[in-house]
Order: C-alpha cells, then structure tokens, then sequence
C-alpha cells in the first residue's frame, strides 16, 4: 500500500473516514404512512430509539421526521401542531389510525 492511501500515523477513526466507531448503521423503519400497521411501526420505531439510542427528548421530532405527507396532512386538519411529547403524540396517531381504519 503506497503512503498515500494509507491514514496518517496516529490518525483518528474520524481521519480515516469513517462515519463512527460502530460500523454498523443503524436504519429507522420506513415512513409511517396511511396504509402502516401502527402497532407495528411503533415496535419497530421504538426498537430502533433504543439501539441508536435516541433519548426520550428527540422521539417525538424523530416520529414526525418519518410520517409522509399524508399523515402531516391528517394531524394538521386535526390542528395537531408540532410536539415535544411523544406519549401524546403516540396516542394520537394510534386514534388516528383506529379512525381511518374503520371506514
């Protein structure tokens, strides 16, 4: 291996080029949409909080990150704004879906 391609001696992980010391990515599920099994999504999204880590105060941000623009849609004709609480949140999709889902 020539110099050049090489790491500089005593680079960093970071200098290497490499996203983090883990070179396992961990992936969110798919975006929740109208046709999701929200249980479902839940288990997996929650699933995923707990192997990337992501602390109580970022779930809410996090959900509404992977909701399409269709369930953006239905939460804003509710005049659901934007939260912090991902227990509200969470019960308010889950009533969301039960509605939609028994028409």
């Amino acid at each position: 291996m020539s110099r050049m391609n090489r790491a500089p001696d005593g680079a960093t992980i970071g200098e290497r080029g490499r996203m983090s010391e883990n070179p396992r990515r961990i992936m969110p599920p798919e975006a929740l949409t109208r046709s999701s099994d929200v249980e479902r999504w839940f288990i997996r999204m929650e699933r995923y909080f707990r192997a990337a880590d992501v602390p109580d105060n970022r779930r809410a941000a996090m959900v509404q990150y992977h909701m399409d623009e269709a369930i953006r849609d239905v939460l804003s004709a509710l005049e659901v704004e934007e939260t912090d609480d991902y227990d509200k949140l969470k019960t308010t999709l889950f009533r969301v879906f039960v509605v939609n889902n028994s028409d």
